[in-house]
């Protein structure tokens, strides 16, 4: 039978309607398909390997279709240099890295995290990652400058044959177990050189991290270099009982006195190599470093026997004080996508992915809930243990603490000036770089 022209109508319409259906589901119709975002690149410096970087974005690409990471790996070297040339330029990178020295010199580059936007808080960083990142970037009104994913701090590394050889069953855990532990460590020849050093320290050009040590060893003193409030000074204590030595003054005579010959602990010197080669070559038992510093010391000697144990501690401490510095990411105020790098920053900080830079860079994380699962590496066991009581100085300009440090350390080894003078002028030196008029 042929269909009426009614039917015909009817038919058409449905086909019409079956058309415009299938059209919209395989988005043809344009106006009907989902709207997709605009594609965009955030670009990234780090001193990370470009393959790993290449596996990251990657991962973040499939999340985020629209969105690609172009990362750049950079020299340290001439980072800083670079860095800030592209950024007078207006060429910078959405993402790049700073260290925790550099925050004060380098905050006004710095975009903070949109907290509204991205719901993400003073209290969520505090609760997220370890204590000194969270004093060091969230600044006093809450805005938080940047993101951290590892954290480095100073261990002992012990030589095991050499404790094993003077009959010493585990590393010193306190200061006066290392002195004791040092005095049978140390060999001397007939006329009271040292042969071989019960531990690396006491000297500033000789000893990796001088200053970082003797930094660490004021800090569980209870000195505070620059008050972060008053911006001022506090290398000289303001209320010390007289006759009692200054904590400053205290520490750095404690650094000092193993390369002072007059002193018992004296088990190191000038004439020794750089502490990590003296290290690497058996010239001595003990020397403090972090734990990037774990593959220098097996890349130089492969077949020395050495562990890392726990910074010691004073004797009577009741909290236990580690010293760490970190780098961390931060999203340069010239960015025009600066919530969506900071979404980059906070997917970088989820657990999985800081796990994952931790186990690649083999530094302990900066996530306090990932601190206590195992290391991926035994010695790290011992840095991954440091983290919730890692602490870190306010430093106003990285190079111009280092020498008042330097300077203090090599005066008294010197004999140029005593302890008491020697802290006294950087004090005072240190105040009058904080200073508004000498700024």
């Amino acid at each position: 039978m042929t269909p009426n022209r009614g039917q015909l109508i009817i038919f058409g319409v449905i086909g019409a309607i079956v058309l415009f259906v299938v059209l919209i589901i395989f988005g043809v119709i344009p106006g009907l398909r989902p709207a997709l975002p605009d594609k965009f690149t955030i670009d990234v410096w780090g001193f990370e390997d470009e393959e790993f970087w290449r596996k990251i974005g990657e991962r973040y690409h499939k999340e985020f279709r629209h969105i690609a990471i172009e990362y750049k790996k950079k020299d340290p070297a001439s980072y800083e240099r670079e860095l800030l040339n592209a950024l007078a330029a207006g060429s910078g990178p959405d993402i790049f890295v700073l260290k925790n020295t550099e925050i004060e010199e380098h905050k006004d580059k710095l975009l903070p995290l949109p907290e509204v936007e991205l719901s993400f808080r003073a209290r969520d960083y505090k609760n997220t990652f370890f204590n000194a990142a969270a004093l060091d970037l969230i600044t006093p009104e809450g805005a938080i400058l940047g993101l951290p994913l590892t954290l480095d701090t100073l261990a002992l590394y012990y030589n095991r044959d050499h404790l094993n050889s003077a009959n010493i069953s585990s590393p010193p855990a306190t200061w006066e177990d290392l002195t004791e532990a040092v005095k049978r460590l140390t060999t001397y020849s007939e006329v009271g050189t040292v042969v071989r050093s019960g531990i690396a320290l006491g000297t500033s050009a000789n000893v990796e991290h001088a200053v970082d040590i003797l930094s660490a060893l004021m800090i569980q003193s209870g000195v505070e270099l620059v008050d972060r409030q008053e911006r001022k000074s506090q290398l000289v204590a303001r209320n010390t009982p007289l006759g009692i030595p200054e904590p400053a003054e205290a520490a750095l005579a404690f650094y000092t006195s193993f390369a002072n010959p007059a002193k018992r602990t004296y088990a190191w010197s000038g004439f020794f190599p750089n502490s990590l080669d003296a290290f690497a070559q058996g010239k001595t038992a003990i020397i403090i470093g972090y734990a990037s510093d774990a593959p220098r010391i097996v890349k130089k000697n492969p077949h020395l026997s050495f562990d890392a144990a726990l910074f010691p501690q004073p004797e009577n401490a009741s909290i236990k004080t580690y010293y760490g510095r970190y780098s961390f990411k931060a999203v340069s105020k010239q960015s025009k996508r600066g919530t969506d790098a900071w979404k980059l920053l906070l997917w970088l900080g989820n657990k999985e992915n800081d796990k994952m830079f931790a186990e690649a860079l083999e530094l302990a994380p900066a996530r306090r809930d990932l601190v206590l699962e195992r290391a991926p590496k035994e010695h790290l066991d011992v840095f991954y243990s440091q983290v919730l009581s890692a602490k870190t100085w306010f430093i106003p300009d990285e190079d111009k603490i280092a020498a008042l440090l330097t300077e203090m350390i090599d005066a008294v080894v010197n004999k140029t000036a005593t302890g008491e003078a020697a802290v006294g002028r950087a004090h005072t030196r240190l105040d009058n770089f904080l200073s508004p008029k000498f700024q």
